[in-house]
């Protein structure tokens, strides 16, 4: 099966864009501290529900459509459909 992954680069975090698509939620302390590399304490908000949740929108379809938009179609390059592994350059998968 064909991957393709912009590398969560374009997002804030790998979960924020799930409650952003969603109301319900709302944010509130975490019930522990975090500590950074310096080892200072500090809070971090947290989802929590606080009433019927529902979707505002799609949740993925952005990133979906930004993803599909980079997967190479049949006739647009010579090597559609040849996928090789890295570490075996010489044998095609699939």
């Amino acid at each position: 099966m064909p991957v393709v992954t912009d590398g969560e680069l374009a997002r804030s975090s790998w979960f924020g864009f799930f409650f952003e698509g969603l109301e319900g939620f709302r944010l509130e302390p975490s019930h522990f501290k975090f500590k950074d590399a310096h080892g200072a304490s500090f809070d971090w908000p947290t989802c929590v529900a606080a009433g019927q949740i529902r979707r505002r929108a799609p949740i993925m379809l952005e990133a979906f459509e930004h993803a599909n938009g980079l997967v190479p179609r049949a006739g647009e390059d010579d090597h559609a459909g040849t996928q090789r592994l890295p570490f075996l350059p010489s044998r095609p998968v699939g």
